[in-house]
């Protein structure tokens, strides 16, 4: 049985024994109150303990067990009272009754709350869960835990479930719940990859206009970026089987917590709290009229930002149209995508766009904002990003010297986290379809934000692949599977994203023409350089003085993984996170075999000069070249 907490409820006046029923034992949460009568009004809100039922064994005051038990809770308290938001300790190590412990303290406390946690904490651990070889304590501010084993981080066991009692006022819960996991899952990325040592991230999410939704992610820091984010998706995902269109809920585990509720409940002067996550996504309706209608602008309000679409505005012009600056009245910087007539994207392209944008929300992906359907024009409006497009950059030789090793290497991590968002962190898994540097804009801060989404497609997560008669993308980005057989799936994304990984190292183009012989396959280039053990070779030359080189060698190496020729032999981009969240992943990367890309331009070359087009080749209409 689950006690349905009220959300800022303090449980002082109850006694509740909570059930939760796992797959290799049953676990035991108590909740109780009788050891937290004499605190004061201020003291820490209880949540709850995890207590196992079949890990007991014999201790007394005489026996090392407790002896270790006691130094290592003493050990605990004595560095939360020193300032440490966290503490990780073992004791007895190398022998049959060694334990480690750790507690982890809310990162926007202060450190005189927290201590005063902790102690809270190590006070009533072993009260509430006596002669126990393991037990986790979880309190709003803080929460504690003991082992003689292991904890996996991602594993959603033990944990703790609450909840508020109230439901969302919506009648689409489903929609709720899809645009919670992609907040969530962006609180999760932001809080395993933040620079800061403290894996913590707070933010908020207009769902409607009436009702913004607030939340909070947290990791131990001692886990890897990776096992951080997969803790927390994992976590998050718990919300909707346990906690499905509430007001706020929140999961407790081992490694990590997340939470989120309709109220402020963090604190933003103890520490800074994140920007807000997420643009206003549509309201939950399961009309798409009605969530497209709420996206729209008039185009008098369009032309009044673009001062008329005047050629001092644009910014862009891509493979569906050209690319204006605007402003808002409210002083609101936008991009505005103003699709050509013969674009060849229709009606159908257009709708994807707008609905899957407006649903996916991460920082490196770009935000809709909305858009325009007025007199036979099409628009598409995004937040504006001010340093235009990877390409820009990367394949001017002046330009080019902007980018040191450092910001590159934060960009390829950035698109790889933009990727992996859009695979794995969604209800749907999301190919993309066109990923390319033209299609990779650079913040203010050169940070990365995939951008045009109007050739991806929808898979479900019971799925791997897809199939199309209708190939679209870029030249040189495309796997031979795709490009050939109409094939698509997770791995044709994860192709193009070691081109543009390769491309990002060289500062060169994958393809310079469809038509070309005379200039080596950058792909081939790379393989025969890694072949011959000298990969340094393929770094672009203004930056090769100053570059990381073993991270500079693990990309490369990366990059080739990732534009394998067959499939199954690419990574997935969980695992190419993996490989970077990992500093010491070098030895543990599998050896590239050759990508046969001579073959697949020789193909392409051929289908180009014949104009031929078939079900299942490519259509030429739909090729782009890069820029």
């Amino acid at each position: 049985m689950n006690e349905k907490q009220n959300k800022g409820a303090h449980i002082n006046t109850l006694m509740i024994t909570q059930m939760f029923h796992f797959s290799k034992y049953v676990t035991s949460f108590l909740l109780f109150s009788l050891f937290f009568g004499s605190l004061t009004s201020a003291s820490p809100n209880y949540n709850g303990i995890y207590c196992p039922n079949n890990i007991t064994y014999e201790i007394n005051n005489n026996t090392i067990s407790q002896t270790n038990l006691n130094v290592l809770l003493s050990s605990l308290l004595s560095n939360a009272t020193e300032g440490s938001s966290s503490y990780t300790t073992a004791m007895g190590m190398g022998t049959s009754n060694a334990l480690n412990g750790l507690y982890l303290c809310r990162g926007d406390v202060s450190s005189a709350t927290c201590a005063e946690c902790v102690a809270a904490a190590v006070t009533n651990i072993t009260k509430l869960c006596p002669n126990k070889k393991e037990s986790i304590i979880w309190f709003d501010e803080c929460m504690l835990h003991y082992t003689n084993t292991y904890f996996n981080p991602l594993s959603i066991e033990p944990r703790l479930n609450l909840w508020d009692n109230k439901n969302i006022s919506t009648l689409d819960v489903d929609n709720f719940n899809e645009m919670l996991l992609s907040f969530l899952g962006s609180l999760a990325s932001e809080a395993s990859n933040t620079e800061s040592s403290m894996k913590f991230s707070t933010g908020e999410w207009n769902f409607t206009k009436e009702i913004t939704v607030y939340g909070l992610a947290q990791c131990l820091p001692g886990v890897t970026n990776e096992q951080c984010e997969g803790c927390l998706v994992n976590g998050s995902k718990t919300l909707v089987t346990c906690c499905e269109g509430k007001q706020g809920a929140r999961a407790l585990l081992a490694w990590c917590n997340i939470r989120y509720d309709l109220f402020q409940f963090y604190n933003t002067t103890q520490t800074s709290a994140s920007p807000p996550l997420f643009s206003p996504p549509p309201p939950s309706v399961g009309d798409e009229s009605e969530a497209l209608e709420s996206l729209q602008y008039n185009l008098s309000t369009i032309e009044a930002a673009t001062e008329k679409f005047s050629n001092e505005n644009k910014i862009g012009k891509g493979g569906f149209g050209e690319v204006y600056k605007g402003v808002l009245s409210n002083g609101r910087e936008i991009a505005v995508k103003k699709l050509s007539q013969s674009s060849g994207q229709g009606t159908i392209e257009f709708k994807n766009e707008v609905l899957l944008i407006a649903k996916l929300q991460h920082r490196n992906l770009v935000a809709l904002v909305g858009f325009c359907l007025e007199a036979q024009e099409k628009m598409l409006i995004y937040e504006y990003v001010p340093n235009k497009s990877l390409d820009y950059f990367l394949f001017d030789p002046l330009k080019s010297k902007l980018l040191n090793w450092s910001e590159r290497y934060k960009i390829i991590k950035g698109i790889a986290q933009g990727i992996h968002y859009l695979h794995d962190h969604s209800r749907l898994k999301i190919i993309h379809r066109d990923l390319k540097a033209s299609n990779v804009l650079l913040d203010s801060s050169m940070n990365p934000k995939i951008a045009d989404f109007g050739m991806a497609r929808i898979i479900g997560l019971d799925q791997d692949r897809g199939k199309t008669n209708r190939i679209v993308g870029t030249y040189g980005y495309m796997s031979s599977e795709y490009a050939m057989y109409g094939r698509f799936s997770e791995k044709s994304d994860v192709f193009s994203f070691g081109v543009i990984l390769l491309e990002i190292i060289s500062a060169k183009r994958n393809a310079h023409s469809i038509l070309s012989d005379d200039v080596e396959y950058l792909l081939s280039y790379a393989w025969r350089q890694w072949r011959d053990e000298t990969p340094i070779q393929i770094l672009d030359e203004d930056i090769r003085e100053s570059c990381n080189e073993s991270e500079v060698i693990k990309c490369i190496q990366i990059g080739l993984l990732c534009v394998q020729d067959k499939a199954d032999d690419r990574p997935t981009m969980g695992k190419v996170i993996s490989y970077f969240s990992n500093s010491d992943s070098e030895a543990e990367l599998p050896f590239p075999g050759e990508p046969i890309n001579s073959m697949h331009n020789q193909i392409l070359q051929k289908t180009v000069a014949a104009g031929e087009s078939s079900s299942g080749s490519i259509q030429l209409t739909e090729l782009s070249m890069p820029r």
